[in-house]
């Protein structure tokens, strides 16, 4: 085989492993997994934040409609007590006793409220917070997708230049030795040949290669590495 043909196929191999590259990293685009399951985590702090705010909250109003209830209805006895119309001294006992079970719940009502009154501001805080957190990590996402998309874009363009070159590339070639480069190339991953680096090393899987391979090298022989099984290619000759 001559060494401008095997350099043919070299070049053939060269738009290939571009291919493939192309391919491994389009597929190795992160559409954002870990800002995601973040995101997911904040929405659960979020809602059981959002929950305890809204049920002080809740309470806090019950109660002071409570209060304001209460209030209502001892100004109501107060009125009937004091107003003329109650002159029986059982009835007076009835309406004393019941304007002491009102203020008895009122103080209860209150001491509540005192209570809730420094347990919402902080519950809402808290909510807030994780709101801010949401909002940030979406934010995140946004601007990873945006930059995930400009990626893909680009691999997408990079992709249809170079299988465009590829009829090109393979134009000329031997049919023997291209049908070898194509078996072996669709066993590994889209990549049939490898650099020999300047260590008598295999380019693609490292192996150490024996000087006989070398030598077949620069004899122009069809070698295959013994690691990777791909063929081999020597380009620095001296």
């Amino acid at each position: 085989m001559s060494s401008a043909e095997l350099l043919k196929l070299f070049r053939l191999h060269e738009v290939d492993a571009a291919i493939a590259e192309l391919k491994k990293r389009a597929a190795a685009l992160d559409p954002g997994r870990e800002i995601m399951a973040q995101l997911e985590k904040a929405k659960a702090i979020f809602a059981r934040d959002h929950e305890i705010a809204s049920t002080l909250a809740g309470e806090l109003k019950d109660h002071e409609l409570q209060l304001q209830t209460l209030t209502d209805k001892l100004k109501k006895i107060d009125k009937e007590l004091y107003g003329g119309s109650v002159v029986n001294s059982r009835e007076v006992e009835t309406l004393e006793r019941e304007i002491q079970a009102i203020k008895t719940q009122q103080s209860n009502v209150e001491t509540r409220i005192l209570e809730l009154m420094d347990l919402v501001p902080p519950a809402k805080e808290k909510e807030e917070l994780a709101q801010k957190a949401i909002s940030a990590l979406e934010k995140q996402l946004r601007a990873h997708h945006a930059q995930v998309m400009q990626t893909k874009t680009q691999i997408e363009a990079d992709y249809k230049t170079r299988t465009a070159r590829r009829p090109g590339a393979a134009t000329g070639i031997d049919p023997s030795l291209m049908s070898k480069y194509e078996a072996i190339r669709q066993k590994a991953g889209g990549v049939g040949m490898a650099e020999v680096g300047r260590a008598g090393t295999c380019g693609r899987c490292g192996l150490s290669l024996p000087e006989k391979l070398i030598t077949q090298l620069k004899d122009d022989k069809v070698v295959v590495c013994e690691g990777c099984h791909r063929i081999l290619f020597l380009l620095d000759r001296s």
